[in-house]
């Protein structure tokens, strides 16, 4: 009976493990995928394209972001016609903890302007913060370090 109940321990203990793996891929596929569409936008779709962006956040980080863009980004995005691409260089868990996972990214941006000759390109780390709602993983925090 020992026996049986020890492996039955293990086998569970186990799948409890690859759960945990599986939501910090899943989160980690969604904070790669978010951020770039929350810094990627065209100055002629920009209010399109970071509204599409904000379906992938959640709580005052979401709150924040849609202040951020109606009232800086979209309408300096259209006056500088400024556009930007974002791409993910780098990405992995830097913690986990029940619905929460925290991912650190390497990112990069392109930036193309009127005010700039070319095309612009920076480099960035940040570490955002993803939780479930409602069975899909959202940010709900960027920090930049």
């Amino acid at each position: 009976m020992a026996t049986v109940v020890g492996a039955s321990l293990s086998w569970w203990q186990v799948e409890r493990g690859h759960a945990a793996v599986d939501h910090q891929v899943e989160a980690r596929a969604a904070a790669e995928q978010v951020m770039v569409d929350l810094l990627t936008y065209d100055h002629t779709s920009v209010d399109t394209d970071l509204s599409e962006a904000l379906t992938g956040v959640a709580g005052p980080f979401a709150d924040d972001y849609r202040t951020l863009v109606d009232e800086v980004i979209v309408p300096v995005a259209r006056e500088r016609q400024i556009s930007t691409t974002a791409h993910v260089v780098r990405s992995g868990i830097a913690g986990s903890d029940g619905d929460t996972v925290t991912v650190l990214l390497f990112m990069d941006q392109t930036t193309t302007s009127v005010d700039e000759p070319g095309t612009r390109r920076d480099s960035s780390r940040v570490e955002v913060s993803l939780r479930q709602v409602d069975g899909r993983w959202k940010v709900n925090q960027v920090q930049s370090v």
